[in-house]
């Protein structure tokens, strides 16, 4: 009898309009869009299972399907921190802006403030894309699944 490895990728800000390819025993086995889920039906027994993004990809993760037991797993993006880097590099681009449409003078000291909350945010990008692209995304069980074997 298959069995299944449900996909599952919630939706989320970041890479919203891209498709993740979903490798599983290293063969393209299709791919996923943002907000989506993907069943596989497989014959029981042991698979590695990873998603990729370009060069980008999520570390393998090992399924081992035995009989009468789905795998459910869920992808989404690594970074963790994105979002409040996000905030602060878009504060550091347009404050600026915004300080001239409100006439008010602009200080000295915006340059700082800008390179302060605009570097961080571009590094942490670069190094997730560049070091650590091997876990730019990540593939884990998905535990909030309700139909998840208990």
């Amino acid at each position: 009898m298959p069995l299944k490895i449900i996909l599952t990728r919630k939706g989320e800000f970041i890479n919203r309009r891209q498709r993740f390819k979903v490798f599983i025993n290293n063969k393209e086995a299709g791919l996923i869009n943002n907000d989506d889920s993907k069943e596989y039906e497989l014959e029981p027994g042991t698979y590695t299972v990873q998603c990729k993004l370009n060069w980008m990809s999520s570390p393998i993760h090992t399924v081992d399907l035995k009989d009468g037991e789905n795998a459910y797993l869920r992808v989404s993006n690594g970074m963790k921190y994105y979002f409040p880097l996000y905030i602060m590099m878009l504060v550091g681009l347009f404050l600026p802006f915004f300080l001239k449409i409100g006439k008010v003078p602009v200080p000295a000291w915006i340059s700082t403030l800008k390179i302060i909350l605009i570097v961080p945010a571009l590094l942490y990008v670069i190094v997730y894309m560049s070091f650590l692209k091997g876990k730019y995304l990540s593939l884990t069980e998905d535990k909030g699944n309700p139909f998840a074997n208990k």
